[in-house]
């Protein structure tokens, strides 16, 4: 939670009402300049499932990570500050990974912009194995690779982190986890609002921190060659 005091009650609102309640919900305050802080703090005396931290800034990847290290659930999921969900998505991904013995369930989102609302191509529900999974990801078909529409087996992920001081940090993370994922319970239902705005991390000017996307898909290409061969051509 940095600097998004005005899209947080919209995002904090639509965990705290899930229609699957026994939730573990973590707030991680990044030190952040606004009135976040307070905001956090009125959302944890309200509901006994929450927990707030606060931290020295570090970013977003360090964020993850501290909640990550309290995090005391079978299943987690990063959700982003500023975005929201739609309130049955902990429950479809939950019920999927149950009755698949899944490790991950992915969902299918909803890309909000200042002007309209443009919504992923739903397909039939399937399973299949982690490398399948993954071969999807690096295609950009089906489910997309960012962290934020997927459930995750926690034993899974138990000593991953997040690199600190990366862009597209998303990046660098999914290829590690997809190496532990063994079977994915993908969906495509529009679950999740992914909120484009022109001051986000991602969405300012060129600088030359850009260039880590560039690092990371190297990064990725040298795991794929070693450790998922048949995937190469993605």
């Amino acid at each position: 939670i940095y600097n998004v005091e005005k899209y947080l009650n919209r995002c904090v609102d639509s965990i705290i009402n899930q229609t699957y309640s026994n939730l573990e919900i973590i707030l991680v305050n990044d030190e952040s300049p606004d009135n976040s802080s307070e905001i956090c703090e009125d959302y944890k005396s309200k509901d006994s499932r929450i927990i707030v931290i606060h931290k020295k800034n570090g970013g977003l990847s360090d964020a993850r990570n501290a909640g990550l290290e309290i995090a005391s659930g079978d299943y987690i999921m990063f959700l982003d500050s500023d975005d929201y969900i739609e309130n049955d998505m902990f429950e479809y991904m939950y019920t999927r990974i149950k009755d698949s013995g899944a490790d991950m369930a992915t969902c299918g989102l909803y890309e909000v912009y200042k002007d309209r609302i443009e919504t992923q191509k739903e397909e039939v529900d399937f399973v299949c194995t982690g490398e399948e999974a993954f071969r999807c990801i690096l295609r950009g078909h089906t489910i997309r690779g960012e962290i934020w529409n997927k459930l995750i087996r926690k034993s899974c992920i138990e000593d991953l982190r997040f690199p600190k001081g990366r862009l597209y940090e998303d990046i660098y993370y999914t290829v590690d986890l997809m190496q532990r994922i063994k079977k994915v319970a993908v969906g495509t239902k529009p679950k999740y609002y992914y909120l484009h705005r022109e001051d986000s991390i991602t969405g300012k000017a060129y600088r030359p921190k850009v260039f880590d996307i560039i690092d990371g898909y190297t990064k990725n290409y040298e795991v794929v060659k070693e450790k998922f061969p048949s995937l190469t051509q993605e």
